[in-house]
């Protein structure tokens, strides 16, 4: 497997595709689908998603056979392990099971449905302090008022320097084109964020106007800084400012 597949988040593999700038990128073959394009395929006209998903069906079958077929290094799974889930997956019984795979009783099966489920739990132990290792070592910090907090969040330093260079023009500061994937989104936004004093208020002109400087539709800007978080109004909409948590 290359590069899309592996970065793509759980959501998109079991979709076969992910959300990339201005497209669809196949996570299997690398193929792109650009979003605003019509695709054909023999009669049918479908959208850059449709097409994204037509081809994965039509062309790598389903993501669980996929899986199944990574290698031992890849999936962690054992051929054993691999043939039970493989049958599983295809709806099989466990007495079915039993018998294709010559086990001696029915409650073989049933330890290896126990330890998958224990696999499962081990792999988002892992991940969770995976996660926490990266934030740690790029010295990510989530501010108090992040709303939906997820793997979404956690960037490194090195992985921040890389979507602002894509995303910033260096000598206007300007956003060259507003990101599509979410982590792309909050570092954007992260970087909107520090150009407001914490603490201040801030009228919705005022908000606007100083949003506009750096892209055209500012209003986009002030509701993702409101969504996400970074940015808090009164319920009337007539003041706004930036808790002073943010970026510590």
């Amino acid at each position: 497997m290359d590069e899309p597949f592996w970065n793509a988040t759980i959501e998109e593999l079991k979709k076969g595709f992910s959300d990339t700038e201005g497209g669809f990128q196949c996570v299997i073959c690398g193929r792109y689908f650009e979003e605003g394009l019509i695709f054909k395929s023999g009669e049918q006209l479908m959208t850059a998603v449709k097409a994204a998903a037509h081809h994965f069906r039509n062309e790598h079958g389903t993501i669980e056979h996929q899986l199944l077929n990574l290698d031992k290094r890849q999936s962690g799974l054992s051929d054993i392990q691999r043939d039970v889930l493989r049958l599983l997956m295809d709806g099989a019984d466990d007495e079915a099971i039993a018998e294709e795979l010559g086990f001696s009783s029915v409650s073989t099966v049933r330890q290896y449905r126990f330890k998958f489920r224990e696999k499962a739990k081990q792999a988002k132990v892992f991940l969770t302090l995976m996660e926490k290792f990266e934030e740690k070592e790029g010295k990510t910090t989530i501010h108090k008022g992040a709303k939906m907090v997820d793997e979404r969040w956690i960037t490194n330093e090195k992985e921040e320097a890389k979507f602002l260079d894509t995303y910033i023009d260096k000598t206007t500061g300007r956003i060259k084109q507003f990101p599509r994937k979410e982590k792309r989104k909050i570092v954007i936004l992260k970087y909107l964020t520090g150009k407001f004093t914490p603490g201040q208020t801030y009228t919705e002109k005022e908000v606007s106007a100083e949003l506009k400087n750096y892209y055209d539709d500012f209003a986009t800007l002030r509701r993702y800084l409101i969504e996400y978080g970074f940015m808090q109004r009164n319920s009337d909409g007539s003041s706004y400012w930036v808790d002073a948590t943010v970026g510590k």
